[in-house]
């Protein structure tokens, strides 16, 4: 009699165990993302809600055009190619939601991208170059995250400086005009640490006309059109 109660009493504890680590495994448990008797819900890897901070480096290649509009009539002055080295900073702050990751993100960027051409007018070499010595943007973010890595398109607003000078037997004029034009590009990113993570993004921009001077009625304008590509590093605050 006692070793059929003592076989019992053994029986019934072996299936409170199994009957408590099934329950462990259907419903989760804190350490495994679930909550105390709650179905287990989707929970990322990594967060990508937050406010953030970072540096970049890169370059930019694209074209500098020229052209010159009275009243109705447009004459294209032509164009030149013009590369450099840009780097800068940006500051966001985005939310996730499952997989989907949207936001908003500011930069401003210096960039040493600039172009000379000399001419010969009346026959006299006159020396023109054009520089883009900073722009600016603000872009909205939209992303599909997988675990640790973030795919991304973005676009919005751009700030573009442009510089044109000229010289000509020793003398030197120029004029520095901003103008706000569009951006749109993509990227990746990745988290390598808990708040820590590098990215790399291509953005295209167009700065529109802007007007360099106006001379008897003769507008004339410059557009600069871009290329950007650039790697950088964001630190999330959590």
């Amino acid at each position: 009699m006692r070793k059929v109660t003592g076989f019992l009493l053994a029986t019934s504890v072996f299936a409170a165990c199994v009957g408590t680590a099934s329950a462990a495994d259907l419903f989760g448990s804190p350490q495994s993302g679930g909550l105390p008797g709650m179905p287990s819900l989707y929970s990322p890897a990594h967060s990508w809600s937050g406010i953030y901070v970072g540096l970049n480096l890169g370059g930019a290649f694209g074209d500098f055009r020229a052209n010159a509009t009275s009243g109705p009539l447009t004459a294209d002055l032509g164009s030149v190619s013009a590369s450099g080295i840009l780097g800068g900073a940006q500051v966001g702050a985005q939310l996730q939601y499952q997989h989907f990751v949207y936001g908003i993100e500011a930069d401003f960027q210096g960039s040493s991208q600039d172009q000379s051409d000399t001419y010969n007018v009346a026959g006299t070499p006159v020396t023109v170059t054009a520089r883009m010595p900073w722009f600016a943007t603000v872009r909205g973010r939209l992303g599909w995250a997988v675990d640790d890595v973030l795919l991304y398109g973005t676009g919005g607003m751009a700030i573009v400086d442009g510089k044109l000078s000229g010289s000509a037997l020793g003398v030197t004029a120029s004029v520095e005009k901003s103008h706000i034009g569009w951006t749109a590009g993509a990227g990746l990113e990745w988290a390598f640490a808990r708040q820590w993570t590098a990215k790399v993004e291509y953005l295209y921009t167009d700065s529109g006309d802007i007007e360099i001077a106006n001379i008897a009625g003769i507008s004339v304008n410059g557009r600069i059109q871009d290329n950007i590509v650039r790697g950088g590093f964001n630190y999330y605050f959590y």
